[in-house]
């Protein structure tokens, strides 16, 4: 792609969405951007080297998904938690958990509704940092998994509300 003496090369980075590889000039313009920052090219170039199999390791999804996540790209802190999942590090330091905590506080809803998951997973259903909070943040962002995920819920562990009988008084003589 050419840049013309007034343009910088992370001016010209092709769309952060794409289908199928990227061409040979859209994935050398991701890279000339995300190595001077643009974290939007730095999500793509952990797509593209997630695509290609290079999933840790220098140059692969791993470390551009860290560098963007680390200046806040919801997707890509959305993805690297799933990339922690697959690595069966769902809780803790550099989690999954983490990763996708950071993702839903930058308003990402299907980052929320995998917190939901691993808090049902927990058995912890209802209250605060629960299953229910977590889905319900995700369904009030319009995540539809989150709103059948809380329809399961309230039909498999409805909620109960204890009802208090008062004892009559007793008169005093």
């Amino acid at each position: 792609m050419p840049v013309d003496d007034n343009q910088h090369p992370e001016d010209e980075i092709p769309s952060d969405h794409f289908e199928g590889p990227p061409s040979a000039e859209e994935a050398a313009a991701w890279r000339s951007a995300a190595k001077v920052g643009n974290t939007d090219a730095m999500y793509n170039m952990g797509i593209l080297c997630y695509q290609q199999g290079q999933l840790v390791g220098s140059d692969s999804a791993e470390t551009w998904w860290i560098r963007a996540a680390k200046e806040d790209h919801a997707e890509a802190q959305m993805n690297l938690g799933l990339l922690r999942y697959e690595q069966d590090r769902i809780l803790g330091d550099d989690s999954a958990e983490s990763w996708w905590r950071s993702a839903a506080d930058n308003g990402s809803a299907d980052a929320a509704c995998n917190l939901g998951a691993v808090r049902q997973a927990q058995e912890r259903y209802r209250g605060d940092d629960s299953a229910e909070y977590w889905w319900t943040r995700a369904a009030n962002d319009g995540n539809t998994d989150a709103v059948y995920n809380l329809q399961v819920l309230n039909e498999e562990h409805p909620t109960t509300t204890a009802s208090v009988q008062l004892k009559p008084r007793q008169q005093q003589p």
